[in-house]
């Protein structure tokens, strides 16, 4: 009993001396823990912020891509003579040469499509809404396709013809993402779409038509 009575005072200095080094030791660990915390949370935020900051610099480029090609196609001097001829189909000729132009702007779309591989549809309507081009690219089949005359329709009642159509020269149309509707209906499989679409004009700056991109 002797000797535990005296050795209580060693325990107790003991103590007084090992816990507050063990509470120090604890805050340090925690306080090296809260930094590290910290700092992978800043490096997953700025990761965040840089995958964003990619991902609208993709999006402007895009988005200014699409607006060059649609100007391109809506400014093209073929088409420019096929809504002249359009617009003055009694005159001798024009009949025949729309056809032909019409012909040459098919395989020219066609050609575009194959090589954009980007958009779902390239159309060119004449001023009542008609599809008078149309070239459908399947990204799974990774081709694309001439829609025949038969199977073209009149656009002329949907709400992005409406609106574009009436632009000016220079102008562009950019719809809502909507679904895609075929023949009156909502296709299916769904397949959501932005339309970008430009009037077109002949040399006389008589509106002719209008060019239309479907991503």
């Amino acid at each position: 009993m002797l000797k535990f009575i005296k050795s209580q005072p060693l325990i107790v200095r003991g103590l007084a001396i090992f816990i507050p080094l063990l509470l120090a030791t604890s805050g340090l660990f925690f306080l090296i823990y809260r930094a590290q915390v910290a700092a992978a949370k800043d490096r997953l935020v700025n990761r965040e912020i840089n995958k964003v900051e990619v991902q609208r610099k993709l999006a402007t480029q895009r988005f200014q891509e699409v607006v060059a090609d649609l100007m391109i196609l809506a400014n093209q001097g073929d088409l420019q003579a096929l809504g002249s001829s359009l617009l003055d189909p009694a005159e001798a000729g024009n009949t025949l040469e729309a056809d032909r132009l019409r012909q040459k702007l098919i395989t020219d779309y066609l050609l575009f499509s194959s090589q954009k591989r980007l958009y779902g549809q390239v159309r060119f309507l004449d001023p009542q809404g008609q599809e008078l081009i149309r070239i459908d690219f399947d990204p799974v089949q990774d081709s694309s396709e001439i829609i025949p005359n038969s199977e073209l329709q009149n656009k002329g009642d949907r709400y992005y013809f409406e609106e574009a159509f009436p632009l000016g020269q220079g102008e562009i149309f950019m719809s809502p993402f909507d679904l895609n509707v075929e023949q009156g209906k909502v296709q299916e499989p769904y397949l959501p779409m932005i339309r970008f679409a430009a009037p077109a004009f002949d040399q006389q700056e008589r509106r002719t038509g209008l060019v239309l991109l479907s991503v």
